[in-house]
């Protein structure tokens, strides 16, 4: 079980998020477990800088978000010391599921790879590591899933007084203009 109170700054935007998630794992071979976990999450972005995308501003305008997730994932683990490992690798492929309820629908997998080995260059034993990680995602979400709403409706066109915009031709009704 964990529990998470998160605020991570970026260049344009912050986001905060708080939740939970449990998770239980079980082995099938030697080296080798499969998990399967479940996740809440609550988040927002906010603090938009001026440059930020059109996505972050949607994101900002919808509000509070909500994600539930289910994570199958298999781990394949042969380090010989989990914490300061010199040798064996570690393998994991996740899947992530959102849309179980919450605002949030996506798919998610990815993988990663990392091989150590030991290695002497110099007086000292070194340790290298070959690390790789790919992954992809497919979002679900329509536009119909965002609670947008519209903060100032307009009530009609303005005008600027003294200013008449040109007209196309003499046929074309006075809103149908173009710049010569």
């Amino acid at each position: 079980f964990n529990a998470f109170l998160d605020s991570r700054d970026f260049n344009d935007f912050t986001r905060r998020g708080r939740g939970a998630g449990l998770s239980a794992g079980y082995p099938i071979f030697e080296f080798t477990r499969v998990y399967l976990g479940y996740a809440f999450e609550d988040s927002e972005v906010a603090d938009l800088a001026f440059n930020a995308t059109s996505l972050l501003f949607r994101e900002s305008e919808r509000g509070p978000a909500t994600t539930s997730a289910v994570s199958p994932s298999l781990i394949r683990d042969t380090r010989n010391d989990r914490l300061e490992p010199t040798a064996g690798s570690l393998f994991s492929l996740g899947l992530d599921g959102a849309g179980l309820g919450g605002d949030n629908k996506f798919s998610k997998i990815e993988g990663r790879f990392t091989y150590w080995f030991p290695i002497k260059l110099f007086p000292w034993e070194s340790t290298i590591a070959f690390n790789l990680r790919a992954g992809g995602a497919d979002p679900r979400n329509t536009i119909e899933d965002y609670k947008l709403t519209d903060p100032a409706p307009t009530t009609g066109t303005k005008e600027v007084p003294g200013f008449q915009p040109p007209i196309c031709c003499s046929a074309c009704p006075p809103h149908h203009t173009r710049w010569r």
